[in-house]
């Protein structure tokens, strides 16, 4: 039964009257897509880290598949950054190495809870507190605007290297993320919607070989 491969194994057992229960439920492993209330759990950070064993979700044909995370089988360099790359196992038979932006973080309930796809870098308690601040509300809005400003311009900087297959693929994840029509019609995300766009334009007159500026701005 082994050889002809795990479907005909219900068969197999069948033949020797043991009795298989094909209703039962199953877990969900490497290859299955990916439910879509866990959907609403994916985390795409530059700072989310994966351990070996770990489920995580991965893109294909423009769907969410579950992927294992497994250990690399040597010691050579993993990259650093979004380049650094997983080796993943996509199904039972298929395993390849991904790049950290092609792999999402799967949340629990209770970390999503606390978290969105906005939240782009590890939450960090407020350690500088005005007191005399008129609004605490306001003053940690606008602590969250900076450090996710920060984070797009840390992907921005390190994009403006990649390859354009690559550059491509964070660039559309962004965009997806801080669409003003998903993530609301605020001026945070007006202003990082517009600065994708420039950035954008840069790195198209960078590959065709103008002469551009450096994209530290």
């Amino acid at each position: 039964a082994l050889k002809e491969g795990t479907e005909s194994i219900p068969s197999f057992l069948e033949k020797r009257d043991i009795k298989v229960d094909t209703l039962a439920p199953r877990h969900l492993g490497p290859g299955d897509p990916l439910p879509e209330d866990l959907q609403e759990n994916l985390v795409w950070s530059m700072h989310a880290t994966f351990g070996e064993g770990e489920n995580a979700a991965v893109m294909n044909n423009d769907s969410f598949i579950i992927a294992e995370v497994l250990k690399w089988q040597d010691d050579k360099k993993k990259g650093d950054g979004l380049n650094r790359s997983y080796m993943v196992r996509i199904d039972a038979d298929t395993i390849e190495a991904k790049k950290h932006f092609e792999v999402y973080k799967i949340l629990s309930r209770s970390a999503a809870s606390r978290n969105t796809e906005l939240a782009l870098i590890p939450d960090e308690e407020a350690t500088d507190k005005d007191p005399s601040a008129p609004d605490a509300a306001d003053t940690a809005g606008s602590s969250v605007d900076l450090k996710q400003l920060v984070e797009v311009k840390a992907y921005l900087r390190e994009m403006a290297n990649m390859t354009q297959d690559d550059y491509k693929a964070v660039m559309r994840r962004l965009f997806k993320t801080w669409h003003p029509d998903k993530v609301g019609d605020t001026p945070l995300a007006n202003r990082i919607f517009h600065m994708l766009r420039m950035h954008e334009h840069w790195y198209k007159k960078k590959i065709s070989g103008e002469n551009v500026r450096d994209d530290s701005w």
